[in-house]
């Protein structure tokens, strides 16, 4: 035959299981935060390196052409 497990026990246990899916809901929303924040970031920058390189390899040649 099984224990029971007292209704305080069990409330306690339920409890702490939600604190702890809060925490962590909390640490993976503030990294995918971060993680976010860096992607953005990369775009950005690789989108300047893009056109950068762009007007190295195009414009400058075109309006040294043309003088």
């Amino acid at each position: 035959m099984e224990e029971q497990i007292p209704l305080e026990a069990a409330l306690a246990a339920d409890s702490s299981m939600v604190l702890l899916v809060l925490a962590a809901l909390v640490v993976v929303v503030l990294i995918g935060r971060f993680l976010l924040r860096l992607a953005w970031r990369l775009v950005a920058v690789t989108t300047a390196a893009i056109l950068a390189f762009y007007a190295v390899t195009v414009v400058l040649p075109s309006v040294f052409a043309l003088v």
